[in-house]
């Protein structure tokens, strides 16, 4: 089978026979690694595009150079076409470089994090084809996806109720409809809240994330929920206790939720299936791209959101005094 590692290709050839000794390498062949989810809920487009290396010494070292996994910007031409009734319509977009500032530092170098972007409007009604041209060498690669569709995220109550009365508890249900070219759904609550030490307040907030969920056909219409456990959040807070809540030494104060629901087209959907951890003796996986001439994904998303919903009195009773988080110092 054909293994290909993102970012990184490493190559080394050995071979020997008798008293002769030889040490090849395979001719440099350029691979791009290109990277992007259209979202046309975000004002922002962003394209991550690498180059796949071959270098002599450790591997380590040469992934921390930033030269080794970069191109230079300068000799990329990317550019998006929308295509509608399968005509282009409107001029190429071209999208420009940046430096994401936010990279955390790993094996790849967190320095010149380079992405392209771009700010035009996208349109549902089209797909979109990416092409990636390095102007020195030629070479281009090329992937196209449609957009999914736009959809909006039902709460039914004002305030959010995860008990009835102290320690007793209560669920309620997220509802979404799917939309087109949508095969994955994910939902994530991001439950914000203060922290008071002396004179100092710090916003903080804390990401609950449930599985995902995906349709058999990729099409509008289907009734999608999630429920939503009020017991299953409290016991969230504790099992964080220890990354989130370290300090016991600081006052906490509740704000509000945020509930989002995540969608991925087709392509995503089977990328995440091909390099989600193997849950057998069998460690082998098979490689997926669309990118054509190239490694990666090439796909879509759309995020819907439902903002600052406050706790209900006794969810914030709980909060408090419950058996999960009455030593999380809410207040």
């Amino acid at each position: 089978m054909k293994k290909v590692v993102t970012g990184v290709i490493l190559i080394a050839v050995s071979f020997a026979a008798c008293e002769d000794k030889f040490n090849l390498k395979a001719p440099w062949q350029e691979v791009m690694s290109i990277y992007g989810l259209l979202d046309q809920s975000q004002p922002v487009q962003y394209i991550k595009i690498n180059k796949a290396f071959l270098g002599d010494g450790n591997a380590t070292d040469i992934a921390q150079i930033s030269d080794s996994s970069n191109y230079n910007p300068v000799d990329l031409e990317v550019k998006l076409q929308r295509i509608k009734n399968g005509g282009q319509v409107g001029a190429d977009i071209l999208l420009s470089d940046t430096i994401l500032e936010d990279k955390k530092s790993g094996v790849f170098a967190s320095s010149n994090n380079i992405v392209y972007k771009t700010r035009d409007t996208l349109f549902n009604d089209s797909d979109y084809k990416l092409i990636v041209k390095n102007k020195k060498t030629g070479n281009e690669a090329t992937a196209i996806t449609t957009l999914v569709g736009d959809f909006s995220v039902s709460l039914l109550a004002n305030s959010v109720g995860f008990v009835v009365s102290p320690g007793i508890y209560s669920s309620f249900k997220v509802r979404w409809t799917s939309v087109p070219n949508a095969k994955i759904y994910q939902l994530k609550i991001r439950f914000n809240y203060t922290e008071t030490e002396g004179q100092a307040l710090i916003a903080k907030s804390i990401d609950w994330v449930f599985g995902t969920q995906k349709i058999n056909k990729v099409k509008a219409g289907q009734e999608m929920y999630q429920e939503v456990s009020g017991a299953n959040f409290y016991q969230f807070l504790k099992s964080v206790k220890s990354s989130s809540f370290p300090n016991n030494n600081v006052i906490r104060t509740d704000g509000f939720l945020d509930f989002t629901v995540t969608c991925g087209g087709d392509e995503l959907s089977t990328y995440i299936d091909v390099t989600k951890p193997s849950s057998n003796i069998n460690q082998e996986k098979p490689f997926y791209t669309n990118i054509n001439n190239g490694i990666g994904i090439f796909s879509c998303r759309y995020v819907s959101n439902v903002v600052s919903k406050k706790l209900s009195p006794n969810s914030l009773l709980e909060l408090k005094i419950g058996q999960y988080t009455d030593d999380l110092n809410f207040q």
